[in-house]
């Protein structure tokens, strides 16, 4: 298993913590240029069960969009001690980065293949290339459930459901300007509109000063998707 170094979680925490004066802007200034089209942010409060968040969406590209909980707030004890305090429940609660390489078929099952430690570095090497393996987020924080569900129209203008399931969420992925981020899924979409709702299945007890949000993005480095 790897796990980020205390280094990059303090960094993480650093962005989160600089953030929190910026949260609502973050979610004003997104919905002022245009939420509907990704990246983006909507908020969304774990805090109470059966929580959602309703978007209607327009993709421009083919590509995989990933959807993620991003955690935004801010460590504000009043000495030191007080707030490597809150860093410290703050790591219970979002993970410690870990992660573990998997085959790729069992990724989203409850007993993953793991990668033999025995292998040496440049058989991993090879399974990783060959998409034989990929990294999954060790099972460290809160897990937080998910039900997503993505519709969109088909040509005989009825809606066909893209996809509806419900995720157990852990861990966490990276640290960005929007804050510390939780993989909840990623989704092959064409150009086009399309509903999403996410749905917490159950009250979360979110640590005091954190607000959650809903992101939406993909990565601008990777390559369009051939239609």
């Amino acid at each position: 298993m790897a796990k980020i170094s205390p280094y990059l979680l303090v960094i993480c925490i650093g962005l989160m913590s600089w953030d929190v004066s910026r949260a609502g802007e973050s979610a004003a200034t997104s919905k002022v240029a245009d939420p509907s089209i990704p990246p983006f942010l909507a908020a969304w409060d774990l805090k109470s069960a059966n929580s959602s968040v309703s978007k209607m969406i327009f993709v421009k590209e083919h590509h995989y969009y990933d959807f993620q909980i991003a955690f935004q707030g801010a460590t504000t004890g009043p000495s030191s001690e007080a707030r490597i305090q809150q860093m410290n429940e703050l790591k219970k609660f979002v993970g410690d980065g870990g992660f573990e390489w998997v085959t790729t078929e069992s990724a989203d099952t409850e007993t993953p293949v793991v990668l033999s430690q025995a292998m040496n570095a440049q058989q991993q090497h090879q399974m990783m290339q060959s998409g034989q393996y990929v990294a999954r987020m060790t099972r460290s924080g809160v897990m937080i459930p998910v039900h997503r569900v993505i519709k969109a129209p088909d040509a005989n203008g009825s809606i066909a459901i893209l996809y509806d399931k419900t995720i157990e969420t852990w861990n966490f992925e990276a640290g960005s300007g929007d804050g510390i981020l939780r993989h909840i899924t990623s989704v092959e979409l064409r150009p086009g509109t399309y509903s999403v709702v996410a749905t917490s299945t159950r009250a979360i007890s979110v640590p005091p000063n954190v607000t959650t949000l809903l992101r939406v993005s993909y990565r601008p480095d990777t390559r369009k998707l051939d239609n």
